[in-house]
């Protein structure tokens, strides 16, 4: 609920917030949020949707990578400042050793290797929903 602005009625710079906001006000107009957990029980429904116009053709999707984990944190910035052009994403090269940390992290997104066929079963859900997240990266 909005009333009054009393607060910013001599303000030298526009307070922060939607521009103009005052007039939503005088319109007795209405603001309201929604997020996605809002709309859980139709997930189904919109999962359906989109993959059907993704696979029409009608929805694309959009991939910005970036490469070099020396490049993480200049990767993390574009995300920020709104540089990137879709999902922002940095490959690192694979790493087939076990540092002292434990084993080192590899691509999630890069080509299907023997070790992914051992990782995920063909008959296992993990693997359905790996092949299925293939197709958007």
């Amino acid at each position: 609920m909005l009333c009054g602005g009393i607060a910013n009625y001599n303000a030298t710079e526009p307070p922060p917030g939607p521009k103009n906001y005052l007039n939503l006000i005088l319109q007795r107009g209405r603001m309201e949020g929604f997020i996605v957990l809002d709309y859980l029980p139709r997930a189904s429904e919109a999962i359906g949707a989109l993959a059907s116009w993704v696979q029409a053709g009608k929805l694309k999707n959009k991939v910005d990578v970036q490469h070099g984990l020396e490049n993480a944190l200049a990767t993390l910035r574009r995300l920020f400042e709104g540089r990137n052009d879709g999902k922002q994403l940095l490959r690192v090269p694979a790493v087939d050793r076990v540092t002292k940390w434990g084993p080192a992290w590899t691509t999630f997104w890069s080509e299907p290797s023997e070790a992914a066929s051992r990782k995920f079963p063909p008959s296992s859900g993990s693997a359905r929903q790996y092949a299925s997240m293939r197709r958007f990266l």
